[in-house]
Formats: C-alpha cells, structure tokens, sequence
C-alpha cells in the first residue's frame, strides 16, 4: 500500500556525509512506495510506478553553498524522525524547483531516489 508519512521532530536529515535540518515549521513529507494508485470504479484501482520521495524545508547551512544542494544528485539521504524511524532514500537527487528564500534562510527540496529503506526502532 502507498501512503505518505508527515511528521514533524526530525532529529537530523544527512546529504550524503553532511547533516542539514528541517526547518523548525516545517514538515517532512516521505512517499515511501514506488507505486502510485488512483481510484477506479467498483473498488479497482490502477498502479503507477513512481520514485519514493521525501520533501521539507530545510534550513541552509551557512558554510555550504545553496547550488550544492539544489544540484545534489546520485546521494544518500538519511532522515532520523523523533520516533526513532530511519528512511535511507538511496542514489536520491534533488528534483524541486523552489528558490532559496535569503531572509529566513530556507529553501524548499524535493529529493527522488530509486529506493527507499525504512527502519524501524529497535
């Protein structure tokens, strides 16, 4: 089953070997599925394939160059939420079109990989 998990609290969100943080309004959005699915009639449902995602704003570090991370691509993305739950997004690229906003020192990102892993607590 697809489904999206939101959640607030994310401990720390590691672009391949740096850590960047979720804004502090912000949600993080994870779509761990590779398949889509829309509605039919009678109860049927048609699939669609589709790269897991997970989407937030994020605050920019100040010693790490907005275009780095907008351009990231072929990377390892982890996001540790409050609830000890780990999504390991592999070979993600970032996919969102959304400019830096300089006065709050945010910026939107959406990042695509070919698979997802999810742990849970132990």
């Amino acid at each position: 089953m697809a489904y999206c998990i939101k959640g607030k609290g994310v401990v720390n969100v590691m672009l391949g070997d740096r850590i960047i943080k979720l804004d502090s309004d912000s949600e993080i959005n994870i779509y761990p599925s590779t398949q889509s699915r829309e509605a039919q009639n009678d109860g049927e449902f048609t699939i669609r394939d589709r790269s897991p995602s997970i989407s937030g704003t994020f605050r920019v570090p100040s010693d790490m160059r907005v275009q780095e991370i907008i351009e990231a691509a072929c990377t390892r993305v982890i996001v540790e939420m409050y609830d000890g739950r780990v999504f390991v997004l592999e070979n993600a690229s970032q996919v969102g079109e959304n400019d830096y906003q300089g006065r709050a020192g945010v910026i939107d990102l959406e990042f695509i990989g070919e698979r997802i892993e999810e742990r849970l607590p132990a």
